[in-house]
């Protein structure tokens, strides 16, 4: 098995080539430029106790393995994204963090954490940067991500959030409940 992107200008390249070691692998992301992938895999071992280990593994565009962040695998991760330079991957922790690592080498380099108890769902990257996070409690926040601080909270009161997105010119915003409705908002930043 083999996984492929298309970055700008139809760009094609591999980023996984299937080893007999590798399990699964799922949730890929690309930066905006389409040079740099990155995708979850599973181990078949190699855990504690002999249990999968989960990893996020970093490719450029030539298909080259560039780094990876161990992740514990009672905590799935999806959803991650590539901030609009993409020099950072954003990764939802599961819990009200997003974790935030260099996109070349998998060193954490700082993380989003949100107030309260309502846990991140879902994670969009704006043009210009700004980050977005869809919550459980029907929030979504804005994050200037370089400085770690909030810019601005939507409380849509539509119910519990699972998506965020930006349009790709960043005009609109979306973002999704649980039982299917969808909110849509002129984005001014």
């Amino acid at each position: 098995m083999e996984c492929f992107a298309i970055g700008a200008g139809a760009h094609f390249s591999l980023v996984w080539s299937g080893q007999s070691d590798w399990r699964e692998h799922y949730a890929p992301a690309l930066n905006r430029d389409g040079t740099r992938a990155a995708l979850v895999a599973d181990t078949v071992y190699g855990g504690p106790g002999g249990r999968p280990s989960q990893h996020i593994q970093f490719y450029d565009a030539q298909g080259k393995f560039s780094g990876v962040i161990p992740l514990d695998p009672t905590d799935p991760k999806a959803g991650f994204v590539f901030t609009a330079d993409g020099m950072k991957l954003l990764v939802p922790t599961g819990s009200r963090t997003v974790q935030m690592f260099d996109a070349t080498t998998g060193a954490a380099v700082g993380e989003l954490v949100h107030p309260g108890r309502p846990y991140v769902t879902g994670i969009a990257v704006h043009p210009c940067g700004i980050v977005a996070c869809a919550r459980t409690n029907g929030t979504v926040t804005f994050w200037d991500a370089e400085k770690r601080e909030q810019i601005r909270t939507f409380d849509w009161k539509a119910g519990k959030l699972v998506s965020v997105a930006f349009a790709p010119d960043g005009a609109l915003a979306a973002a999704g409940t649980e039982d299917g409705k969808v909110v849509v908002w002129d984005v001014d930043v």
